[in-house]
């Protein structure tokens, strides 16, 4: 067997790893076999042969480790790239120690060198699984949390604190008590612990969440178990779905459902009503003419007419409401004198109602369609008689480039939480049983109509009395 130097011991020489001396200037003086091997070279007398920086891929890291020597008297561990003598690189963990002249200064190393590219090669792996698994769940766009087996809570990313409404310091110091439910909680610690046991590796949920005081969150909850190399539990991954909006947009889908179930059901019993009585009454009167007195005709048809302006005024609003919802809701608005239009529908409800009309200011213009003027004004008053009381006032004014109708009923206010909620379709304030033609699309129909038109129709109490306030763009009388 080859040796570097006659006092080279047997025990040096079949050591697994690689033993050398080199000076400062760069010359090998001692090698053992294994050495010669780790760089590629038949016999231990090539490798002396060798210019010792001509090793190393950055050959001023040599340098740099006899520099430091001169200033140190313990061992150093260090990390080189090597270059074997095919040209190919690999990485080594040398342990030296300097060798000093009589004046102290290192004028050699003794050393000893592993080859470590396959453990660097791991290393590097898991540095890089580190990585992406760290880019994977900060960069997430769902929210994600990293929790150990006893549930507590070890990392969170920026969505999670972003959907929770909170920092990150705030969550790790509470945990995920503070934003689940009591029974929530009790059910991940039954799941966790068949976790523990082996019995499962994950499991998805629907959960709502809150914390604190921040808004309510709906998520589905995806968990997975991260294991030890025994199968023991070592951590899990918890992701989260926000589908809070999902939820909302399903709950109003299905409250749309209900209401058009609602419209269908209310539609059909309010149109057959004056339906049947105007059948009835026509039949009536074509059959038997001639043994009705002059009042008793002019009564029956008073009724006849009462009752179709009840159904026209409803299929008004039917086709308005649809309308609206595809778009092709058309007004046409011109220059209008407003207190003209409030006494002309006045007129046709004063039988009905006990009604004041009353004009703070004479000559108020607008820039309305009149047609859907006097629709607004028609389930204004309608809505006053079903719902309010009598006696009923409708007050026409004017301020600051702005038309008014007020139409107020002797009623009892609403509570204020209803005012903007009985503008929603089909809501009804009322909780008694609607009188026919309350298909509750009156004021919301009445509002759109006014929105178009650039006003707004609102509800506000008035001296302890329910007053809707009609606005519509001014106009000069010309």
């Amino acid at each position: 067997m080859p040796t570097s130097t006659p006092e080279l011991s047997d025990y040096i020489e079949n050591l697994p790893v690689g033993i050398y001396r080199t000076t400062r200037d760069g010359r090998i003086v001692m090698a053992n076999s294994a050495l010669a091997r780790i760089f590629g070279y038949d016999t231990v007398e090539e490798l002396l042969g060798v210019h010792v920086p001509d090793l190393y891929v950055e050959p001023k890291e040599r340098t740099a480790s006899f520099a430091e020597a001169d200033s140190r008297e313990e061992p150093a561990v260090r990390e080189h790239r090597l270059r074997r003598k095919d040209g190919t690189e690999f990485w080594a963990r040398i342990r030296s120690r300097p060798v000093r002249d009589d004046q102290g200064k290192t004028v050699a190393m003794d050393g000893v060198l592993n080859d470590i590219s396959e453990e660097r090669s791991v290393r590097d792996q898991l540095v890089l699984s580190e990585a992406r698994f760290r880019a994977a769940f900060e960069k997430s766009p769902f929210p994600m949390f990293l929790v150990d087996p006893e549930m507590n809570l070890m990392a969170v990313n920026r969505m999670g604190t972003e959907m929770l409404g909170t920092t990150e310091e705030e969550l790790l110091a509470e945990g995920p008590p503070a934003f689940m439910a009591d029974e929530d909680w009790t059910d991940a610690q039954i799941r966790v612990d068949a976790m523990r046991r082996g019995e499962i590796d994950g499991y998805t949920v629907t959960r709502r969440f809150q914390f604190h005081d921040r808004p309510e969150r709906w998520v589905i909850v995806s968990v997975g178990a991260v294991r030890n190399p025994d199968a023991s539990l070592n951590s899990f991954i918890t992701q989260f779905v926000d589908i809070t909006e999902q939820r909302r947009v399903q709950h109003e889908l299905e409250a749309l459902v209900r209401s058009k179930e609602d419209l269908i059901r209310s539609v059909s019993h309010e149109l057959r009503t004056p339906l049947t009585t105007i059948v009835g009454l026509t039949s009536e009167l074509a059959s038997k003419w001639a043994e009705f007195s002059e009042e008793e005709r002019r009564d029956l048809t008073k009724l006849v007419a009462s009752q179709s302006a009840d159904m026209a005024e409803l299929i008004d609003d039917l086709l308005a409401a649809a309308q609206s919802e595809t778009g092709l809701l058309s007004i046409e608005p011109q220059h209008l004198d407003l207190g003209a239009e409030v006494r002309a529908v006045g007129r046709v409800w004063e039988p009905r109602a006990d009604l004041e009309v009353r004009l703070a200011k004479k000559g108020v213009h607008c820039f309305a369609d009149p047609y859907r003027v006097r629709q607004i004004l028609r389930n204004l008053l309608s809505n006053a008689t079903k719902y309010g009381a009598e006696p009923i006032t409708m007050e026409v004014s004017e301020a600051e480039g702005v038309a008014m109708v007020s139409v107020r009923d002797g009623g009892d206010p609403l509570p204020e939480w209803q005012w903007e909620a009985i503008f929603d379709p089909y809501y009804r304030a009322s909780t008694s049983e609607a009188p026919p033609g309350s298909v509750g699309l009156g004021l919301a129909v009445s509002r759109n109509l006014a929105r178009l038109m650039g006003g707004d129709l609102v509800y506000k109490e008035t001296d302890g009395k329910s007053d809707f306030l009609l606005t519509l763009p001014a106009s000069p009388p010309d």
